[in-house]
């Protein structure tokens, strides 16, 4: 009975997050300029405000980089938020969730100690009605979780920059 008890009480650390660690919750944006050929181009997907690797063919709701003008993407994602015209670009503005920045510490569970910072946005920049440049910004947890986890290999030691 008491191997009985003592595998239970492992299998329950086990399936927890993690036994202890800190991380931090930061802002990261990604840009792609239409020109730029050496990076991987970031398009719109049509079922939800997210920005994704065009090349990525499973998704069928995406529109391909060179197709979106700007009234293709108010069809999809409705009004912006923001729109501006400045020298010639006109730039629309998505906001898409709360930007949370801060600190996650992790004691068995979670503890988030974050604030909510503005919004991070997807921005589209269109030059005669062709996109030129797609900036889009969202939450990373950067974070080292160690001791007993469900993540990797082993299931034992430390999980880093996990986001």
């Amino acid at each position: 009975m008491r191997a009985y008890k003592l595998a239970l009480l492992f299998m329950a650390s086990y399936s927890l997050s993690g036994c202890f660690g800190a991380g931090t919750v930061t802002g990261k944006t990604l840009g792609w300029d239409v020109n730029d050929a050496g990076k991987m181009a970031l398009c719109p997907t049509s079922y939800e405000k997210m920005i994704v690797a065009c090349e990525n063919k499973s998704l069928p709701n995406q529109a391909g980089a060179k197709n979106i003008k700007p009234n293709t993407l108010i069809r999809m994602w409705g009004a912006p938020n923001n729109e501006d015209l400045i020298n010639g670009v006109h730039t629309l503005t998505y906001r898409h969730g709360l930007a949370w920045r801060g600190l996650t510490v992790f004691v068995i569970v979670p503890i988030p100690l974050l604030l909510p910072m503005g919004y991070n946005s997807a921005k589209f920049s269109f030059q005669n009605e062709n996109l030129v440049h797609v900036e889009y910004t969202y939450n990373e947890l950067d974070a080292a979780v160690c001791g007993l986890h469900s993540e990797g290999p082993d299931g034992v030691g430390c999980i880093t920059h996990w986001h």
